[in-house]
């Protein structure tokens, strides 16, 4: 059985973190200034970081591809 435990993530500390999405091994946090940021396994692209990216262990920001994206939460 897989247990749930809540760690903070120190590199976004004072970063203003608006959101977090996680997934099966990944995980992306959008920032209060519209940016991305995304870490964990990315062997089927997950993270948005290019296709020779499989991991990243610390919070990456994706720079590409994100022109013209709104969210809304």
């Amino acid at each position: 059985m897989l247990a749930a435990v809540l760690l903070q993530v120190t590199r976004l500390t004072g970063k203003g973190t608006a959101a977090v999405a996680c997934g099966n091994s990944y995980t992306a946090a959008v920032l209060s200034d519209g940016s991305l940021c995304t870490w964990g396994s990315g062997l089927g692209g997950q993270l948005g970081l290019g296709p020779n990216v499989t991991a990243a262990v610390w919070p990456t920001r994706v720079m590409a591809g994100l022109e013209g994206v709104r969210w809304v939460w």
